[in-house]
Order: C-alpha cells, then sequence, then structure tokens
C-alpha cells in the first residue's frame, strides 16, 4: 500500500516544476493521462522525446536555410591584397586585380583597369592615338582619352557598345549620344574592343583598334550556392554578382578556387594565383548634421561612403546614434582616405590620410556642409593629397571640391573645416566660401580667396599667414 501511495504522489509531479498545475488538471481530466503517468518509465520516455524534437528542429533550420547565408560562408580573416588571372581565352582578362573593399555581402572584392587602347587607321585622322585610362564615368565604366592636337578623343562603353567620340559624357555616361559630327565609331562587344568597327559620324575607313580595355572584377557570388566569378560588371554595391561573368571557380572553394572553368568567356578558362597578404583595417567614425554637432544623422542606409587613394567607392549606413564603421578595409601607409555623406538628404566630406597598413582609423567626424580636412600621420593635409581623393570617379558629385593645376576650389555652399590637431599646408591657391581654422592653416605664400558673406573666416586655431594673401570677393572682410 505504501508503495502504491509513494506512487501515485510521484506521478503529481513533473520534470519541469512550473508545468505542475497543468499535468495535474490533465490527470483530474483524462483517465488516459493519469494512468499512463503511474507507469515509472513515462518520464523517461518524455525525456527521449524531447531530446529527438530538439535534434530534429536544429537539422530542420539548417536544411531549410533558416540561417542567414552569410554566416555560413566562410569569409578570410585576412584580406588577400591582389590576385593575378593569367592564360585566358579571352581579351582583357590577364593581370593583377587589386583588393578594392567589401561588398554589400561582406565579401571582398578585386579589380583590375585595363591600360587602354591604340586607335589607328581611322579615315578621321583625329581619333588616331594611344587612349589611356581616365577613370569611370557615371555609371561605373571605364573611359579612356586621347589628348590630340584636335582636341580630347573619348573612348567610352554604353552598354554593351564602345564607341570613339569628341563628346565627353563621363558625367552621364550616355557615349552613344548622337551629337553628330559624334560618336564617330563604334563596336558592338562588351569585353573586346579589336574587332571590326563600323562608321557612324566618322570619315570612312572605319579604326583598327588593338589593346585591352574596361575594368574586370573578381568577386564571390552568393546567391546561388557560391562561387568566385570573373565579371566586367560592378556589383558591389548590392552584392549580386553573377549577373553576367566570363570565368567562374571551383564552386564552393575559396580562392584561388582551382580549377576555374569558362562561362561566357572564350577558352581556354584562366589560371588565378594569390598575390600579397596584408592585414585590413576599420574606419568608423560619427556623421553629424552639422559642425555644432547639436544632432547626429541616425539610421541611414548607405549614407556613408569610403573612397581609399581616389579608388571606388564602397557604402555603409550609421546606427541609431549616426556612428558608420568600414570595416576589413585595405590601405597602404600614406593613402589618402576620403569619406563623404551622399543620398541627398546631407552632403559633406572628411580627408584624411593613412599612417600604416595597420592601425585603425577611428572617431572621425564628418560635418553636413564642410569639407573637414585632417591627417593621421605628422604630414598636414595638401592641394596634392586632396588632388588624389577628387580622383573618385563613380563618387560623383558627392566631392565638394576640385583640383586644377594645384589649386583647390571647395564646392559654393560647403566650408573648409581644418579638424582640431590637423595640419593644412595646401602648397597652392585655395578659393572656399568659408573657411574655419581648428587645427593649424599654413597657407605661406599662396593666395586664399573667401567668397562667402557673413563671417567667412573663424580661427580658433593656429594660422601662419607667412606672406599669403587674403582675398574676400563676397562683401565682407569680417573674420572671427
Amino acid at each position: 500500500m505504501n508503495k502504491k501511495i509513494v506512487q501515485i504522489q510521484q506521478s503529481t509531479k513533473t520534470t519541469l516544476g512550473p508545468f505542475n498545475g497543468v499535468h495535474n488538471k490533465l490527470r483530474m481530466r483524462f483517465k488516459w493521462y493519469y494512468r499512463w503517468h503511474l507507469w515509472r518509465g513515462s518520464n523517461w520516455v518524455h525525456l527521449a522525446t524531447l531530446v529527438f524534437f530538439m535534434v530534429g528542429l536544429s537539422l530542420s533550420i539548417v536544411s531549410f536555410g533558416f540561417l542567414s547565408y552569410k554566416t555560413v560562408v566562410p569569409t578570410p580573416a585576412l584580406a588577400t591584397t591582389s590576385y593575378i588571372v593569367s592564360g585566358a581565352g579571352s581579351n582583357g582578362w590577364d593581370g593583377t586585380y587589386t583588393l578594392v573593399g567589401n561588398d554589400d555581402n561582406g565579401n571582398p572584392y578585386y579589380v583590375y583597369h585595363n591600360p587602354g587602347a591604340v586607335v589607328s587607321s581611322a579615315g578621321d585622322t583625329s581619333f588616331n592615338g594611344t587612349y589611356s585610362y581616365a577613370g569611370n564615368d557615371s555609371n561605373g565604366n571605364p573611359y579612356y582619352v586621347y589628348h590630340g592636337g584636335s582636341g580630347d578623343r573619348f573612348l567610352g562603353r554604353s552598354g554593351d557598345y564602345w564607341f570613339l567620340t569628341s563628346a565627353d559624357h563621363h558625367t552621364d555616361g550616355n557615349w552613344g549620344a548622337d551629337e553628330p559630327p559624334s560618336p564617330a565609331y563604334g563596336i558592338y562587344n562588351p569585353y573586346d574592343i579589336t574587332g571590326a568597327w563600323f562608321t557612324i559620324h566618322g570619315a570612312s575607313p572605319a579604326p583598327t583598334v588593338t589593346g585591352e580595355v574596361g575594368n574586370r572584377w573578381l568577386a564571390k557570388m552568393v546567391s546561388v550556392g557560391w562561387e568566385w566569378l570573373l565579371t566586367n560588371t560592378d556589383s558591389s554595391s548590392d552584392g549580386s554578382w553573377g549577373g553576367s561573368y566570363a570565368y567562374y571557380g571551383e564552386p564552393n572553394t575559396e580562392l584561388p578556387a582551382t580549377p576555374w572553368h569558362t562561362a561566357e568567356g572564350n577558352d581556354p578558362a584562366p589560371t588565378v594565383t594569390e598575390g600579397s597578404m596584408s592585414s585590413s583595417i576599420t574606419i568608423s567614425g560619427t556623421a553629424y548634421t552639422d559642425d555644432t554637432k547639436s544632432a547626429t544623422i541616425n539610421s541611414c542606409t548607405n549614407c556613408v561612403g569610403l573612397s581609399i587613394n581616389g579608388g571606388a567607392k564602397t557604402l555603409t549606413s550609421t546606427d541609431g546614434s549616426g556612428v558608420y564603421s568600414f570595416a576589413n578595409q585595405t590601405v597602404a601607409a600614406n593613402n589618402t582616405i576620403t569619406l563623404y555623406l551622399t543620398g541627398g538628404t546631407y552632403t559633406g566630406n572628411l580627408v584624411t590620410q593613412a599612417i600604416d597598413s595597420s592601425t585603425n582609423i577611428t572617431g572621425q567626424e564628418l560635418y553636413a556642409n564642410d569639407v573637414a580636412l585632417s591627417n593621421q600621420n605628422a604630414a598636414p593635409m595638401t592641394n596634392t593629397l586632396l588632388a588624389t581623393a577628387n580622383n573618385c570617379a563613380d563618387c560623383g558629385s558627392d566631392i565638394k571640391f576640385t583640383d586644377s593645376a594645384g589649386a583647390v576650389t571647395f564646392t559654393t555652399g560647403y566650408k573648409a573645416w581644418i579638424v582640431s590637431a590637423k595640419e593644412y599646408k595646401p602648397g597652392n591657391t585655395v578659393t572656399a566660401d568659408a573657411l574655419t581654422i581648428v587645427g593649424t592653416f599654413t597657407p605661406e605664400g599662396n593666395s586664399i580667396t573667401l567668397a562667402g558673406t557673413g563671417t567667412p573666416l573663424v580661427i580658433s586655431g593656429t594660422f601662419t599667414a607667412g606672406t599669403s594673401t587674403i582675398n574676400y570677393t563676397g562683401g565682407t572682410t569680417a573674420t572671427n
């Protein structure tokens, strides 16, 4: 009898105490439930069932892809700074691909700028010459320039066509715009410009073109399985590589992803070998609505851009406190670092210089409507460095200064702001609406033109005037 009483008492308890109340209500209501829990082995059956359920749930999560795909695709801890592609059957793919940064999926990607082309035998002889890489147009396509005796001639791509034209369309990318006498000649082939050209508005015969043009990217496609590929389409902003590509590496393997295979290119497929390795750094800071830092630019999607040494842009977002961060960036000592606000609501720049390839660059404050001038090493910011920063072709109008023969002009409506404890030593003339010196300004013997009204010159730092001249052209000479 005592044994039976103990058995009944034990059946009133569950392994998980919080469920005792529900458990006993079910015992009172259902006879089968009551009898089942009188059996001593019921607890072990319950425990085994729970274990099998948890194991099955885990397998289901993995099998059906409920885990983020990005977490299961390996990314190297160290960034390889370059890869060498050789032996490709199609023209224009062999070369050294240099690390640009990380795409929208967080994977590193690499670019190779083909050097240019030689045009000969054109009926319009003003087009005959050597065309050199000049940057990327507004569509992200490379374009090439020949500085001839009859004026500049351009080699640019629109869609799947390349055109030879006397009209500069790098700001809109529309190289095929029908503007007689341009374009003069064209070819339908996005990959290779050495084939048969045709005459549009130029004089016959059509030219012979040799050389290699176009940017090429080495990137990881993760949308279907994952594999490395070689493509002439830049998809770094959304990570959707794979729309069109010439060659691809062995699926599900990291670079050099041997062996490589032919897709839209010509056989044979290339060989890819590793270049050099380098540790990466983080570049971060806070974005503000103005230089008073009264408010931060919060939760803004892809509104902060980065260009390293005038190279292609990379975008990131701010968090709820206006903080932005670019992780896994590869730089060299003294590289120019350009940060900028983009997206339309706020615009402004910060230009600095990397101290070396391993030191993080943090605490960089971006102010809307300012161009902040800084440096990470002992050397000052100069107009020469600003000219390098201005080489970012795909940054477009977000860069708020221009350079010409060493002279720098800051865009109307934007203030040049010298960061605290930093120095700006232009080395040539400077034109701006306003200048705020929080750090040190050393113009030496150069002319400074301030076109703004109100108080265009504010000095709270050090102004080492030398023999410089300040010209006020805005109707005011007020200085604070």
